[in-house]
């Protein structure tokens, strides 16, 4: 009986994992298992099509980053599309796990202060780094179609959404667990820096007078790596229901200050999210001295999960399959882009 075959590749847009992790992961998952042949397999058409020979072989494509041209890779192919906020909180609800109220903006769009409380968070659908995410008073979001954005604003490429306000204590603290195949390879706190101006309690926005920063991670911010328990819990079941078939993500988990109950706000995935050897992960381990591989053996870790997904998800598998995207309709009627008004 033929080995099975473990691939490992990386996506046509920017490094998730540089190639001398790759190469080290493929080490270790031959160490490890004489029963899994490894090859690695960069992003040109060139180095594809040596898997060719091996289209008849049980074989798991795991790519790091967003497949859009699958080429001649083989095997069932395992990859993260990068999908709208809105569509990968559907599907964390969906799995019964605890996520911020939220609602994409439409044309029809009112809320309610009584139910959502008099702020709400207001962010694009598509968008990245915490870009255009401000904080809006609720009665005052409304619909606006994208023509009367800059083109470069990310509503051209979708919706806004109104997500519940989530308070983290007097400067904002979030956690961005990495997660490989359902296990979490680092666990990383931000907390916004105290020279910003502190929110003194959860809604006291109007005494503070403007300029409060309700994202934690920042340039101006401090990173520190904690092994907290309940958030690395929520983040790696988050994983496992909702995204099973994505390799790797980037969860961002919320404390709420006065409940203390954590919830997921995002799932980041596809691009290089992963952090591990990308240019924004390196920046943050060398500015604030620490080290996303050493916390849990991040390739030690991940090498085992590649073995674990290997064996149990090998298969014969025409040339390009992949697995299918989970899809989350937006709301019937809704055309264009939603933005609110007002602050």
């Amino acid at each position: 009986m033929k080995k099975r075959l473990l691939i490992l590749t990386t996506a046509l847009e920017a490094e998730s994992l540089s190639r001398r992790d790759l190469d080290a992961l493929a080490e270790r998952v031959r160490r490890r298992a004489p029963d899994i042949d490894v090859m690695v397999a960069g992003r040109h058409r060139r180095e594809h099509w040596k898997l060719l020979p091996h289209a008849f072989r049980p074989a798991v494509t795991v790519g790091f980053g967003w497949l859009r041209k699958r080429r001649f890779l083989v095997g069932e192919i395992l990859h993260c599309p990068r999908t709208p906020k809105h569509v990968d909180l559907e599907r964390l609800r969906s799995a019964g796990l605890p996520v911020p109220d939220w609602v994409v903006v439409t044309p029809g769009t009112a809320l309610d202060p009584a139910v959502w409380g008099p702020y709400v968070v207001v962010k694009p659908t598509v968008g990245r780094s915490g870009q255009e995410v401000r904080i809006r008073r609720t009665e005052r979001v409304r619909y606006a179609p994208s023509e009367s954005f800059p083109s470069e604003h990310p509503i051209w490429k979708g919706p806004l959404m109104a997500q519940r306000f989530i308070y983290t204590g007097r400067w904002p603290v979030s956690y961005r667990v990495c997660t490989f195949f359902g296990r979490a390879l680092y666990c990383c706190r931000a907390e916004q820096s105290h020279a910003k101006r502190p929110l003194e309690s959860r809604f006291d926005f109007p005494r503070a007078g403007g300029g409060v920063q309700i994202i934690a991670p920042s340039k101006s911010s401090t990173y520190t790596l904690v092994d907290d328990e309940e958030v690395i819990s929520l983040a790696e079941r988050a994983h496992r229901r909702a995204f099973p078939d994505y390799p790797y993500l980037g969860l961002d988990v919320l404390r709420d200050a006065d409940s203390g109950e954590v919830s997921v706000i995002e799932a980041n995935s596809g691009g290089a999210v992963l952090h591990l050897s990308s240019k924004a992960g390196t920046g943050v381990q060398q500015t604030h001295g620490i080290d996303f591989y050493r916390q849990f053996g991040a390739l030690d870790r991940a090498a085992e999960r590649l073995i674990e997904v290997t064996r149990r998800r090998a298969v014969v598998a025409p040339i390009g399959r992949t697995s299918q995207p989970f899809r989350a309709d937006l709301p019937r009627g809704q055309g264009g882009a939603m933005v609110p008004r007002g602050d």
